[in-house]
């Protein structure tokens, strides 16, 4: 196996994983992971959901929806490494990883600016992003 199927492989297994983890452990892939708090705001006639409760990890969160999307994003760009780097195929590579690189600033931007957002934790986006963006721009991996 080459260094660019490495990279690739690399670069699917990370997004499938941080999808996986995101679907089927929301709370923490939003709050650790992610940088978006997951805050339960209150069902319509009662009081405020308690963070202990089954309600804990439902669509009643207000990152809920957000997240869950984020995550299927994240595990389609991971296929998308998988099936082009299995056919060898390195332009499309490239056009997923740069389409990788764009939604990696956008989180960045969403992190930072979403009310009650992990404060620092967009650079971890933003820094990721940059050295992914460098090795895709440089052909270094590809």
């Amino acid at each position: 196996m080459s260094s660019t199927h490495f990279f690739a492989y690399f670069l699917g297994t990370t997004s499938i994983s941080i999808g996986l983890i995101g679907l089927t452990l929301p709370k923490f892939a939003s709050y650790r992971l992610f940088g978006v708090p997951f805050t339960a705001i209150a069902p319509p006639s009662s009081s405020p959901v308690d963070a202990t409760s089954p309600r804990e990890q439902t669509s009643e969160h207000p990152a809920a929806a957000y997240l869950a999307a984020k995550s299927v994003r994240d595990i389609a760009l991971g296929i998308s490494y998988f099936t082009f780097a299995m056919r060898s195929d390195w332009g499309p590579v490239r056009v997923v990883a740069a389409a990788h690189c764009f939604v990696g600033w956008m989180d960045a931007i969403i992190v930072r600016f979403w009310p009650g957002g992990v404060k620092g934790k967009e650079w971890g986006h933003a820094i990721g992003t940059t050295v992914l963006a460098a090795c895709v721009w440089t052909g270094t991996g590809f």
